[in-house]
């Protein structure tokens, strides 16, 4: 979708990636993309266990056909992984997930619940962020919780009364 915001003095027009949690058609907020690299999510976006999920709607309304949920920090990461990959992808049994930047626990258990017979794909960036974000998805997907705390150049990884340290360079 095209938006504006018409409460802001700067009123140019945003690409808006409508979020919806599992299962529900309603939107509940947008992931945007505007003029001079801006980028954010509209006031009142649920981040908690909504996202913007998209793929061939044939797979997006039978959850039984997706086979893979490829999982991305944006819906621009989503339209780059696609292109430079469309070759390898079975697009018929896929599904393409942004978490808008902010991974949460909802949206990974939600989605993974809603396409419960596919397997969850790490497409997230390669910097510490994106790093960590593909550690909790997987252990999330596994029905684990990590805590993760960064100091110091070190990362501490709490799962299940056990902790892990590991230099911040080696966090994957």
């Amino acid at each position: 979708s095209v938006v504006r915001d018409s409460h802001a003095k700067w009123v140019a027009p945003m690409l808006a990636f409508p979020y919806r949690e599992p299962e529900r058609d309603t939107i509940v907020g947008y992931e945007l993309r505007g003029d001079r690299g801006f980028k954010g999510k509209a006031a009142g976006t649920n981040s908690t266990t909504a996202m913007w999920v998209a793929g061939i709607s044939s797979a997006l309304n039978n959850p039984a056909m997706v086979k893979d949920v490829y999982f991305t920090e944006s819906a621009y990461d989503a339209m780059a992984f696609y292109q430079a990959n469309r070759a390898k992808i079975d697009l018929a049994h896929s599904a393409f997930v942004s978490v808008g930047g902010c991974l949460s626990n909802g949206q990974v258990c939600g989605v993974m619940r809603h396409f419960n017979l596919a397997k969850a794909v790490d497409c997230f960036d390669n910097d510490l962020p994106g790093r960590i974000y593909g550690m909790r998805m997987a252990a999330l997907v596994e029905g684990k919780r990590l805590t993760i705390t960064e100091k110091c150049n070190m990362l501490t990884i709490e799962t299940e009364g056990q902790k892990f340290q590991m230099e911040v360079g080696k966090a994957s």
